[in-house]
């Protein structure tokens, strides 16, 4: 039997891929018909299944790198840590977007005046906090956002360093 890297087997992830489908079409169904309170809350549970599907494949990973590094399989795990990668980014994006404007200071754009703030501000800030491990032109203004950001940054390093050095070695 191959070694999986998430909790359960195939048939446990395909049910959270479906899950998470749903919840994010009801998000946007929400967004463009319903209330903000229904969309904020849907998003809120779609973003709490990912994050922990997310950590939890990140602890898996990070447990075998270290107690059962003879069933890894390299390719795998390089997959396996893009989409902690990802999901890290997709989590973190969601957050940002519930926390709203007043945790981040945004940047004017030229000659305008700043515009409020969509889902695709909070996603570009959680992909540059992901990748640049800190804040690029996006300043976070309260110490709630600097702790999230900071647990982003974390989980990006751990999945570079554990995961992704580990496959990187094996190959």
């Amino acid at each position: 039997m191959r070694q999986r890297y998430t909790l359960g087997g195939p048939t446990v992830t395909r049910a959270e891929g479906i899950v998470l489908i749903v919840i994010f079409a009801l998000s946007i169904a929400f967004t463009a018909f319903g209330s903000s309170k229904q969309r904020r809350f849907i998003l809120l549970l779609g973003g709490f299944v990912f994050a922990v599907s997310t950590a939890i494949a990140l602890l898996r990973i990070t447990g075998m790198a270290l107690y059962e590094p003879e069933k890894i399989d390299a390719v795998r795990l390089l997959k396996t840590a893009l989409f902690i990668w990802l999901g890290n980014i997709i989590s973190f994006s969601v957050i940002y977007d519930l926390l709203g404007e007043d945790d981040f200071q945004f940047s004017k754009r030229a000659g305008r005046e700043r515009e409020p703030a969509n889902f695709l501000d909070y996603w570009f800030v959680s992909f540059t906090t992901a990748t640049a491990f800190s804040p690029t032109d996006t300043p976070p203004l309260t110490t709630r956002a600097r702790m999230l950001m900071m647990a982003e940054s974390s989980v990006s390093l751990l999945t570079i360093v554990i995961a992704a050095a580990r496959a990187l070695n094996m190959l």
